[in-house]
């Protein structure tokens, strides 16, 4: 199963992109909110899928979190893959949590229709089981993973880092280190 593709944009459509990684393209549907330009390089996080017609289909998403977020999505009944695009292009995927953790419901109403309820219903408990840290410091996650670090260190690790501070990667990765090396 494919987790993420990193390749060159060479087509880019309203609602999918082509994306070509090792002489091979790739036809990936893609939120309309996402930018893609034509030629640049791209990391794209997928999921693959069956389709009615037993056909491979590649969703992509510019981060981890809206990847979540639509895997959540696609398991309430009620809610396909379509559906669950919908969704995400009428709503970012921070702003459907905190919606959700914040019981706000008609707000959600106003955004997604009749579709709210069972949103709503369907993510109540997945979205308060989701990790913000790893999604807010993705790519230190995926460098201490790389170093060989096990996930609930990272977690732990990445939990401690100070909430009102903004960090980049390398600040993150540094403090992050730091915790883990106090912990031992």
């Amino acid at each position: 199963m494919l987790n993420y593709i990193i390749g060159k944009v060479v087509e880019v459509k309203s609602s999918r992109i082509i994306l070509e990684c090792q002489n091979c393209g790739y036809e990936v549907y893609v939120l309309g909110r996402d930018i893609y330009n034509q030629n640049s390089i791209q990391k794209v996080y997928i999921y693959d899928y069956l389709n009615t017609e037993n056909i491979s289909t590649l969703v992509g998403f510019n981060n981890l979190l809206d990847l979540e977020i639509f895997k959540k999505l696609i398991k309430i009944p009620t809610i396909g893959t379509k559906t669950a695009i919908q969704v995400l292009n009428l709503i970012d995927s921070q702003e459907l949590i905190a919606l959700i953790n914040n019981d706000d419901l008609f707000t959600l109403k106003e955004i997604l229709g009749n579709k709210a309820n069972n949103v709503y219903i369907g993510l109540k408990k997945g979205v308060e089981k989701l990790d913000y840290d790893i999604f807010k410091y993705e790519n230190v996650y995926l460098a201490l993973k790389k170093l060989g670090y096990r996930q609930d260190i990272i977690k732990k690790a990445l939990s401690k880092l100070d909430s009102n501070t903004t960090y980049t990667d390398e600040q993150a990765l540094k403090e992050a280190l730091k915790v883990i090396s106090y912990a031992k």
